[in-house]
């Protein structure tokens, strides 16, 4: 083991130095050289100084300390506007803290504050049950018509919750599928697909999710950590596909120039004992084969691909629900927003490193990502197990817009569960 460890520290040595070679730096990094370059009391800092009359900061709460000293050190005078939400203060892992916006206080004395208190999104039944996180934050006003709806669903277990879901969004659009949605566009709203985001805190249940909407051939897009295109296996198609472009091997249809790809021995290996790899590869390939039209196919296909990587593989103009992290969820928007594993454990997530605060924070931004419709799912089990209503819960529950409601599954569950124990009482009779 000790071998190893000296194995990486020279790897680790040898890669930066290759990079110091080549004037290579990580964000971090350019983060650290760039305060350190602005500590300098050299003339020419000055002159960048100079260059700047006003700073102007988005999304505020995202700001960690080092980045906030650069931005002081930048300015020759108080001409700062900052705007920012603490409660939408979720990237603690990257050294943000909403008590940013105390240290402005702090640092500059002549600070005048403003309270923005219209919202353009959510409806006023959303907003007011999301303040309930908050309820010493200001209350905001939904400036448009619908008072939207809150709904907290409890269901048998991590599988009825995904047909639940499932069940609703077809409910919605009018259709089981893309083929009868399109034909049942009478719906009243004529929701698209593009309308719903299913938003979940951990990995492993968007894999559940994904696995039910392949199954029932649901449209969707996953975004975050856990997209289709991250995957080792299908980032190796991907890579092969741009090598071949590079080569001008280009005459095929795309969807022939996949399946050659993954007849090649080492990708073949990473997918051929792996069931869920394999659904992967057919949902590229079908993902893929809208390009087979074009004379240009793999170009278009490639373009494509780097469009959706300078996008965290989030594609604003395909017709598909979206599944997402609550992390990548924000700055988004969508009519109608699934919470799924609304349980203790999971929102808050519990972990030692995690901090109960900044769940409640994530937890806001998820919910506040709705227009219309908001609906929380808790299975009463999941992988057989008890779930716990978690502590959010009963702080949500103190609006009325906030409606508890029993998925007709669980009580035919309860039933099957009732049979299933006199039955073995009656056989230990015996």
């Amino acid at each position: 083991m000790q071998d190893v460890y000296v194995k990486i520290d020279v790897v680790e040595k040898q890669e930066n130095k290759k990079a110091n070679v080549h004037n290579q730096f990580t964000y971090d990094e350019l983060i650290q050289k760039t305060r350190e370059l602005l500590n300098a009391k050299e003339p020419k800092i000055n002159k960048w100084r100079s260059r700047f009359s006003h700073i102007l900061i988005d999304e505020f709460q995202d700001t960690n300390v080092m980045q906030f000293e650069i931005v002081k050190n930048l300015l020759h005078t108080e001409n700062l506007y900052v705007i920012g939400d603490p409660y939408q203060s979720i990237y603690g892992f990257r050294g943000a803290d909403p008590s940013i916006f105390q240290i402005i206080c702090v640092d500059f004395q002549n600070v005048s504050e403003i309270t923005l208190t219209q919202n353009y999104r959510s409806g006023q039944n959303i907003i007011d049950v999301s303040h309930n996180l908050f309820p010493s934050s200001k209350r905001l006003l939904s400036m448009i018509d619908s008072q939207g709806a809150v709904q907290y669903i409890i269901t048998q277990n991590e599988k009825t919750e995904s047909r639940w879901i499932l069940k609703d969004i077809q409910n919605h659009i009018g259709g089981a599928d893309l083929l009868q949605a399109s034909d049942n566009r009478s719906n009243d709203q004529n929701y698209r697909f593009s309308d719903f985001a299913v938003i979940f805190r951990t990995h492993h249940i968007g894999r559940i999710l994904e696995g039910y909407f392949c199954k029932e051939s649901i449209p969707y897009q996953m975004i975050g950590g856990d997209s289709l295109f991250e995957r080792p296996h299908i980032y190796a198609i991907t890579s092969a596909m741009k090598t071949l472009l590079k080569e001008g091997d280009t005459k095929a249809k795309v969807s022939n120039i996949i399946r050659m790809i993954v007849e090649n021995k080492t990708i073949e290996t990473m997918i051929k004992h792996s069931e869920q790899k394999q659904t992967d590869v057919q949902h590229f390939v079908s993902m893929m084969c809208q390009f087979d039209r074009y004379e240009d196919g793999l170009f278009q296909a490639i373009q494509h691909i780097t469009y959706l990587e300078e996008h965290e593989y989030y594609d604003y103009q395909a017709d598909k629900v979206t599944l997402l992290t609550m992390h990548a969820a924000k700055g988004l928007e969508f009519a109608h927003v699934y919470i799924a594993g609304f349980e203790e454990g999971m929102i808050p997530l519990i972990r030692g490193d995690i901090d109960s605060e900044e769940e409640k924070r994530l937890l806001y931004v998820a919910m506040t990502r709705a227009k219309k419709t908001l609906s929380l799912i808790r299975p009463k089990y999941r992988f057989g197990k008890n779930t716990q209503e978690t502590r959010f819960c009963r702080m949500l529950a103190k609006n009325p817009a906030f409606q508890k409601k029993i998925d007709k599954e669980i009580v035919a569950g309860e039933k099957r569960r009732k049979k299933w124990f006199d039955k073995k009482s009656q056989m230990k009779m015996f």
